[in-house]
Formats: C-alpha cells, structure tokens, sequence
C-alpha cells in the first residue's frame, strides 16, 4: 500500500516517518468512524470523522506526489478536526480525549525537520494550539454536550481510544528505534570500514593490534603484522586513470581478502598501503602467506572496465610480535622499516624482521 504511494528506502527518516503516520492516522479514523456508524448513529459525528478522514486521505496522496510539508499540514488539520470535534462539542462531558492531544508533540518532532524554518515554525504553532486547548478544556470544560451517549458506550470509546493511542505510539517508536539502530550501524561502518575496498581502515587497525599486542604480551602468544603497497602505483594511475587504479585497489583487496583466514585483520593503512594482523602465528610460518599473497598479485591479471589487463606486482615488510616492544605502534614502525628495505632492494618481495 505505501510502495503504491511512493514509499521507498531512499526517502530521508523524515519522509518515511511521515508515510508511515499518516497512515496510522488513516486507519485509526477509519476504526473510529466504523464505531460511530455502528454505535453512535449519528449523522453529525460521522459527518466530522469523515471530514478528518478526508484530510488524512489528501495527506497520503500529497505525499505520493512528494508534497511532504503539504501531506504534513493535512495530517494536522484532521488530527485537530477530529479532537476540536469531539472535545468541545459532540460528547465534551464522556469523550475522556485530553490526553490525546498529547500526541501532536511526538508526531510533530517525528515528521518534522528542525533544520527548516517554516517547519520549526509549524511545531511551534501545533504545539501551542494543543497545549491552548488541553488548557481551555481543563479550565472550562464543556458542559452541554450534542450527543448523549451510554455509560457502555463510553466504556468501548475509551477502550478504543487507548488501544489506538498505544497502538500507534508502539509502532511509531518501533520504526524509530529500527531507523536508530540502523543509523547507528551506518555510523559504525563508515567509522571502522574504508569506503573504497570495503576493508577495515587505519583505526581499526590501531584499534585491534593494540588489543591484540597486549593479550599476546600477557598470555604469551603471537601474532604477525604485514604492510605492503603496491609498486608504482602512480604509473598506474598516470597510465590508466584514477579510476582504474581504484578498480585495481578494489580487485586486489578483493583478491587478498579470498585467499587469507577470516579471523585475520585486514586494513586499509593509506593510499595503496595495505596492513594485515596474522594471528596465532610462529617465527617459523609467518612468512607462508606473505609470499603466497606476493606470488598471487603478481600472477594475476587485474581486467579494467574497457578490457585492458593490468600486472601489478607488491613489496611485503612483515614483523613478528616481540616483547621486546614498547607497543603496537612500534612494531608498526618496525614493520614500515621492513616496507623500506623491500621497495629499496627491488621491490616485488618480501623483507622479515624481529
């Protein structure tokens, strides 16, 4: 139903929040103007509910033409039909409503953004209104109500009115606390993942190796670290383009990422220099999957977008975890001295220090 109305994942939180109330507002109309017609009977009261369901109505299709701040001004002006109706005029004595006009505050910061003056301002005036009429009732309540209606009627309205009321705040709060962590996971991801090779980035890297040199200088383990880059990636990029060379970046991680343990760490250090933390590894392994990850880019054939084929080739420093070291950010350095030695002594392999 909200697809039909233009609802989509690309809408901003704002928009979708609108979609997603006004059509809550449509529903719970409709199950009121039902009660009305069944139970009431009253041509005056379900004349006023229809006349609200009609400004829901217009608020959806406004927002199936992407008209958001019009869809969101109807949305209001059926919400105050409805409760200026009700409370001050039909059954002012047995409606039992003041409590919700509370609504408007939540649906108002929900849908509207604060960034935009002519929506600040219209918070501001929903608001006030409320709180004028919550005041008014309280302070004069009506006496002399239009409609005289039963004590069991009663009972079903107010039944009604807080199953609605609850209901449609536990859905709104449900998407809201969905479109929070959802936000939240983004947040985290473009914290900890470079946008590029969709691979750990720099802090990451600092983060866990941190972590991980301590445990191992507690417990007694091991691990290995790995920077390399790539040779003459300028040329590449002087050659090709830059687009090119980020597809070559991009192949190769993906390309590295298929060939070593999943429980590894691999980061983006910068540019086209890459970091890994091999853990539970030994002096006498480590250099396995170093040479294995310099004998795969070299033989293979990284394909751009118009078909030409490109031959990369890397330098690897490697350095094994000592306890000798102060910190992580030691080792790294010690392994960026081995980065060194290996592009000074030709480039295309790999350099190890202790």
């Amino acid at each position: 139903m909200l697809s039909f109305l233009g609802y989509d994942e690309t809408l901003h939180h704002k928009e979708k929040f609108t979609y997603i109330i006004t059509f809550i507002a449509n529903f719970v109309v409709v199950a009121f103007l039902l009660f009305y017609i069944i139970f009431i009977q009253s041509i005056t009261v379900v004349a006023f509910t229809s006349l609200c369901f009609l400004a829901q109505l217009s608020a959806l299709f406004s927002l199936k033409y992407k008209h958001f701040y019009t869809g969101k001004l109807l949305m209001l002006v059926g919400f105050f039909i409805q409760e200026i109706a009700l409370i001050f005029w039909l059954f002012p004595e047995t409606s039992n409503l003041n409590y919700f006009l509370f609504i408007i505050a939540p649906i108002t910061f929900f849908i509207y953004d604060l960034k935009e003056r002519r929506d600040r301002l219209t918070v501001l005036i929903a608001n006030a209104m409320a709180g004028i009429l919550l005041l008014l009732n309280e302070l004069y309540p009506p006496t002399n109500p239009l409609i005289h209606i039963s004590d069991h009627l009663i009972t079903i309205f107010t039944l009604m009115t807080v199953g609605t009321t609850i209901g449609s705040i536990t859905i709104v709060y449900y998407f809201y606390s969905r479109t929070l962590d959802r936000f939240h996971d983004e947040l985290h991801t473009l914290a900890h993942t470079d946008s590029l090779t969709n691979i750990s980035n720099r802090r990451v890297l600092f983060d866990e190796g941190n972590t991980l040199f301590e445990a191992c200088k507690k417990h007694g383990q091991h691990f290995t670290l790995l920077l390399f880059d790539i040779d003459h990636f300028k040329q590449v990029n002087d050659n090709y383009g830059h687009p090119a060379g980020d597809q070559i970046l991009a192949d190769m991680v993906q390309l590295a990422t298929e060939n070593i343990r999943h429980y590894d760490i691999f980061a983006r250090y910068g540019g086209e220099e890459f970091a890994m933390i091999l853990k539970d590894t030994t002096q006498n392994n480590c250099h396995v999957i170093p040479n294995k990850l310099l004998d795969m880019v070299r033989n293979q054939s990284f394909i751009l977008g118009d078909g030409q084929q490109v031959k990369i080739t890397v330098s690897i420093g490697v350095t094994n975890f000592n306890p000798r070291y102060k910190n992580f950010d030691e080792m790294v350095k010690q392994c960026d001295n081995a980065l060194y030695e290996a592009k000074e002594g030709g480039r295309d392999r790999v350099v190890v220090t202790d």
